[in-house]
């Protein structure tokens, strides 16, 4: 589709700011009307911001932290320089320049460049001399000819060594160069790039401080691209700002390509220190580094150093390595320099010219860089455009008033992940390590106390990572990815795209981010889809002039799509940090049965913990605050920004009306923690206790789309942490880290290629590794060494599986994409799906307006053991792929043999003939709890042993034996449900198993998760089953004349339950008279749930004695309801078909309204059919289409009329 659009001035902002920039700023019909007309998700600001919003300045980003530099913010900052406005760098002409007239207009470029202030007295001088007579540096080659043991002679071979290692580092900056590289630069960025956008006013901070300043700045960009480098070096050549020496990797230290960095700036350091042949730390290399660090300093040399040592390939800032940066704290610290200024730098691109990181984010290895590579990179990007950039230098501030702060402060000790969040997974208690922690008072607050020297060192990167990424401008298209796969996933009208956008817009700039974009809504859409178009789907409706906008639902575009969406992740993270703690704490009160106003009521002190809790749960995905700040500081001013939007509603209630179950919480918080500034009166009363206010959600429809919004928008990372906590139950065996990493990719990368994510792009391989090195940080997964190999392995606390189902059920707390623990009243249950209903009829309201997928799938209603009784060939796999997924998560231990000989009946049925070579892997076989005890060698080496016995048998006979053989396992053949003791229980404690013939009732161990057998009923034992509401109650002969009564989840359960249990019963009855008949008529093609109880074929019996299968099938259709008592779900008792006298049992009919059917899984319940995932599908048997599931249906309707 083409696509013609026209985009503001070069310089147009959004308002002018001042009278020389006054632009006309062009209006979509839809922003000349008042907001609160439209329903767009995002028009939930309160009223009185309305007003505001439309009519604010853009805001100036960038100002330093009043807190650690209150004088720096103060001395390169006035009141003129936000009115300065932006600039397009690349936009050159005669007005530029000192000279005027025709001739100037068509040399522009040539006289731009000629014009700056670049020479050589401008950089270093005899750096390798004086680098190599470094006192440090000596000291290095001594201790490296003293290790070596060799003689004086050696000393020479070592300086040699450290002269070549320089020779490969040092750079060696040109002016020619740079005035060569500054006008080709100015041809190519004009030629794919519209426009380069700076704001003068932090220039103008940044030329100031390095012209008055006695004092070298240090330029710490986010990491984008390749083009940075050129791009902030050039950048400071257009502003006569001297050139910095920038930080790169020796991965470009390519020929040809090397030198011209090295002439520009570029110096090569190697990613890992610690290259030697032995592993040990290079001394040498270190010692020169970090002379050469302090040279450039000492010599008033600028420095460029990326915090992240690499790209972003997630479209968010990576963790911060202070490597560099350390060495510039240490040469301050030692005197080798007065001070030195630090200027963060935020930069973003409508598209990066890397174009994608697909191929890294599918699994693919890095492609090492080479010169071929730098061409075809550049050819590349000579014919495309890639829209604008925006580059944003925040105020410089000093390092030394920034240590000096951190001197007079008192530092939290710091807490490990496992510290902070293992209390509340396991023992789920209140997260109290989030906020009371103690101050550390060391006795030395000096860099030579190596933990405090880490931790502030530490503190500054993440300090200046996160202004550098706040500074960043939010362009164009992250608002339109972020809008197509969080609120507009299954496509939207262009005119509503382009309404949501411009409103999105407005609460970006309320939250004081900036846009790196300015012009009237739709041409920027346009402008953004143009850019995204391999990513998005536009077809046109039946009126010309409407679009319909859709994301591409194919895994490399919805990884495009995610990068860039994810450029304005840290502008809504607080909110949806918010919104999910909330969706967690509805979901714990609706487990724990809350009723009444206190049910709907969440405490903010509560919620902001939860919210805490979280956010340190997702620290290798984003900073929340700033190390100064405190978690609880941004999420109390997160939810007064919902409540001042009316997302949430402050309740009038007094709290001794709340629940008891409602625990108390701390009120008051360590002095750091409360929300009052250190500058308040400390006679203030605000130390005094304060009162917990009550939150609810708005019931209103924008406000549910708001948090729903906010809520889809951490799903994608949330989604790859379940999936990864599902997979820790494949680790049965230590394994490295790589091997682990790919094996989890594997999985979560096969379930999006099926369509079972929810949210495809969970399967980046960069949320892979951060699952990883989270799960160790958490103590879930630790490292062994052996022999120099390293290996991961469960940890001790996580070898039981209850803790790790605690795991997986914290993270899907917060999940959107989870169902409730009691979703329906079902809780972890099996929901049989009549496939002549529909789906909503099954579902409350709510559900079906989310658009969100569903996943059915094929289960056994009927457990059989013969499995001659199974007509279909179909049906025969589908039951047996059921029953090995049902053994997989078996617990017998008694009968431990069994499950050796049921693999080899599997191997037999799935692959022939035993093999030589290694075939099978044992956890797609046997259940864990055999593994753990025998190991998977033990499993490898016997196993094929029995394989091999059963040469010769065909897969038929094998899949025969294994249904037999597995449904002799007494907790294989049956359906469970979770049950309660008492009415006000508020978690399951009992299970019912439902079988065939009769009733198994469990009690679940709390501790364990284990269960033991209580009861077993045949049905010839059970007098009556009653259902009143959630009441259940069993007679038994065996009980002695007591009553057994049990509690369901909720009536629909309890409906649900009568009729299954009623469906088995029943068929149970008319198999013992239909089985003989159609034993001895030779009809062996029978409907799959027939059970035969009497195996002896020879008994004799007349066949009038025995009514027909029609006759059944007839009965059945025209008589169900008098077979089956009624009942009610409105709380009104029903009885089942077990009061009937001896002689009515003949009369009762067969069932063959219900056949195999399909059931919604719990996230829980997946583990529990299919712990071992490595090469199962998580989600048991292969998924039925509706096609298919029609056709399995039509061919037993037909076997059944043939008998």
């Amino acid at each position: 589709m083409d696509i013609n659009m026209v985009l503001g001035g070069q310089d147009s902002v959004l308002l002018a700011n001042s009278p020389d920039q006054a632009v006309s700023r062009h209006k979509h019909p839809c922003e000349e009307q008042d907001r609160s007309c439209s329903p767009s998700v995002l028009l939930s600001v309160a009223s009185v911001w309305k007003d505001g919003l439309l009519n604010r300045k853009r805001p100036f980003v960038g100002r330093c932290c009043h807190s650690c530099t209150p004088q720096s913010q103060g001395r390169l900052f006035n009141s003129s320089i936000p009115s300065l406005g932006l600039r397009n760098i690349i936009y050159i002409n005669e007005t530029h320049t000192r000279h005027r007239g025709w001739l100037a207009r068509r040399l522009s470029y040539v006289l731009f460049v000629l014009e700056r202030d670049v020479h050589k007295d401008m950089f270093a001088r005899n750096v390798v001399d004086n680098i190599l007579n470094n006192t440090s540096v000596q000291s290095a080659i001594e201790e490296v000819v003293t290790e070596t043991k060799a003689n004086q002679k050696a000393v020479t071979k070592v300086r040699q060594k450290a002269r070549g290692l320089l020779q490969e580092m040092v750079a060696n900056i040109s002016p020619s160069l740079i005035r060569l590289t500054g006008w080709t630069l100015l041809k190519l960025f004009n030629g794919f790039f519209w426009s380069i956008q700076i704001h003068k006013g932090q220039l103008e901070m940044v030329k100031k401080a390095a012209s008055e300043y006695n004092a070298p700045l240090v330029f710490l960009p986010v990491h984008k691209s390749h083009i940075d480098y050129l791009l902030i070096t050039f950048i400071l050549f257009c502003h006569n700002i001297k050139a910095p020496h920038i930080a790169a990797g020796n991965n470009l230290n390519i020929p040809i390509f090397s030198t011209l960095i090295r002439k520009l700036g570029g110096f090569f350091i190697r990613r890992k220190m610690d290259e030697t042949p032995d592993g040990k730390k290079d001394v040498l290399y270190r010692a020169l580094l970090h002379a050469y660090t302090e040279e450039l300093l000492q010599q008033q040399q600028f420095l460029e150093v990326y915090l992240e040592g690499t790209r972003s390939r997630s479209g968010k800032p990576s963790p911060a390595r202070a490597g560099i940066l350390s060495i510039v704290v240490d040469t301050l610290c030692a005197g080798a320099v007065p001070d030195v200024l630090i200027v963060p730098i935020g930069i973003s691109y409508d598209r990066i010219i890397e174009g994608n990181y697909n191929s890294e984010q599918l699994g693919k290895p890095k492609k090492n860089e080479s010169l071929w590579g730098v061409a075809c990179g550049v050819w590349r990007m000579l014919r495309k455009n890639y829209g604008c950039v925006r580059v944003d230098f925040t105020q410089p501030f000093s390092l030394k008033e920034y240590l000096d702060t951190q001197r007079s402060r008192n530092l939290p000790a710091p807490l490990t992940l496992e510290q902070i969040l293992i209390p509340t997974i396991i023992a789920a208690r209140p997260d109290e390590a989030v906020f009371n922690r103690e101050e550390e008072h060391p006795d030395s607050r000096e860099l030579s106390d190596e933990p405090w020297r880490r931790q502030v060192i530490s503190n500054l990167a993440k300090h200046i990572l996160f202004t550098a990424n706040k500074s960043s401008a939010i362009m164009s298209t992250h608002i339109v990815a972020c809008l197509l796969l969080y609120r507009h996933r299954q496509g939207v009208l262009l005119s509503k795209l382009v309404e949501d956008f411009f409103n999105m817009k407005e609460e970006i700039l309320s939250r004081d981010f900036d846009l790196g974009f300015s012009g009237n809504s739709e041409d920027v859409v346009m402008h953004a889809l143009s850019l995204l178009g391999n990513c998005v789907n536009v077809t046109s409706t039946n009126r010309n002039t409407e679009f319909i906008i859709a994301p591409r639902n194919t895994v490399p575009a919805l990884f495009e799509l995610n990068f860039y969406s994810n450029g304005l992740f840290h502008v809504f993270i607080a909110d949806a940090i918010i919104a999910c703690s909330a969706l967690a704490m509805l979901r714990e009160q609706d487990t724990e049965g809350e009723l009444g106003t206190s049910s709907t009521l969440l405490s903010q002190e509560r919620l902001i913990c939860r919210a805490a809790g979280l956010s340190h749960f997702l620290s290798n995905e984003v900073i929340v605050a700033l190390p100064c700040q405190t978690v609880y500081q941004v999420f109390h001013d997160a939810v007064t920004r919902l409540i001042q939007y009316g997302v949430l509603i402050v309740a009038d209630v007094d709290q001794e009306e709340l629940s008891p179950s409602e625990e108390p919480w701390p009120k008051k918080f360590p002095e750091p923690l409360s929300w009052r500034s250190d500058e308040e009166d400390e006679d203030s009363d605000f130390g005094e206790e304060q009162r917990d206010r009550y939150l609810k959600v708005s019931p209103s429809s924008e406000h549910q789309e708001f948090f729903t919004f906010m809520q889809r928008v951490l799903s994608p990372v949330l989604e790859a942490y379940s999936g990864a906590a599902i997979f820790i139950h494949s680790l049965l065996s230590p394994m490295t880290e790589r091997e682990y990493t790919q094996k989890l990719f594997k999985y979560l990368l096969t379930r999006t290629e099926k369509g079972v994510s929810a949210y495809g792009e969970s399967a980046t391989h960069y949320l892979v590794k951060n699952t990883v090195k989270t799960f160790k940080e958490l103590a879930v997964l630790k490292e062994r060494c052996e022999n120099g190999v390293c290996r991961l392995e469960l940890s001790t606390t996580f070898q039981t599986q209850a803790n790790r189902n605690k795991l997986l059920q914290y993270i899907l707390g917060f999940c959107l994409l989870s169902y409730s623990p009691k979703f329906n009243g079902l809780d972890k249950d099996y929901l049989f799906l009549d496939p002549e209903k529909k789906l909503t009829t099954y579902f409350p309201k709510t559900r079906k307006q989310n658009t969100d997928k569903m996943v059915l799938h094929l289960r056994a209603q009927y457990y059989v053991r013969d499995s001659q009784q199974i007509v279909d060939e179909k049906v025969r796999n589908l039951y047996c792929a059921d029953l090995k997924n049902r053994v997989l998560s078996s617990r017998c231990y008694e009968q431990e043999g069994l499950y050796f000989q049921l693999a080899a009946y599997a191997l037999q049925a799935e692959l022939g003939d035993w093999k030589k070579e290694p075939y099978f892997t044992p956890q797609d076989y046997f259940p864990p709890w055999i593994l753990i005890k025998r190991g998977c060698t033990y499993v490898v080496q016997h196993t094929p042993a029995l394989h091999k016995e059963l040469k010769g048998m065909s897969a038929h006979d094998a899949s025969q034996l294994f249904i037999e053989e597995a449904c002799s396992l007494s907790d294989v053949p049956l359906t469970f449900y979770s049950m309660n003791k008492g009415k006000k229980e508020k978690r399951a404690s009992m299970l019912l198993g439902l079988a065939l013939t009769g009733l198994h009732i469990y009690e679940i161990e709390t501790a364990s998760g284990e269960y033991q057998l209580l009861y077993e009923f045949a049905w010839s034992s059970i007098d009556c089953l009653k259902f009143q509401g959630r009441r259940f109650e069993i007679r038994a002969d065996s009980l002695a004349g007591e009553i057994l009564v049990m509690y369901t989840q909720s009536v629909m359960q309890s409906q649900h339950l009568l009729k299954h249990i009623s469906n088995n019963h029943r068929v149970h009855i008319c198999n013992q008279h239909s089985f003989k008949q159609l034993w001895r008529k030779g009809r062996r093609k029978q409907r799959e749930v027939y059970i035969r109880d009497n195996a002896d074929p020879d008994l004799e019996e007349s066949d009038d004695e025995l009514p027909s299968i029609m006759t059944y099938l007839d009965n059945t259709r025209q008589h169900h309801t008098d077979t089956m008592a009624t009942f009610s779900i409105a709380n009104v008792i029903g009885d089942t078909a077990w009061e009937f006298s001896r002689k009515a049992q003949g009369e009762i009919e067969l069932c063959v309204d219900e056949p195999e059917e399909m059931y919604v899984d719990d996230p829980e319940e997946i583990i529990q059919l299919n712990e071992l995932l490595q090469g199962v599908s998580v989600d048991g048997p292969p998924l039925v289409t509706v096609s298919q599931w029609t056709g399995i249906i039509l061919q037993l309707g037909k076997k059944l009329l043939a008998l």
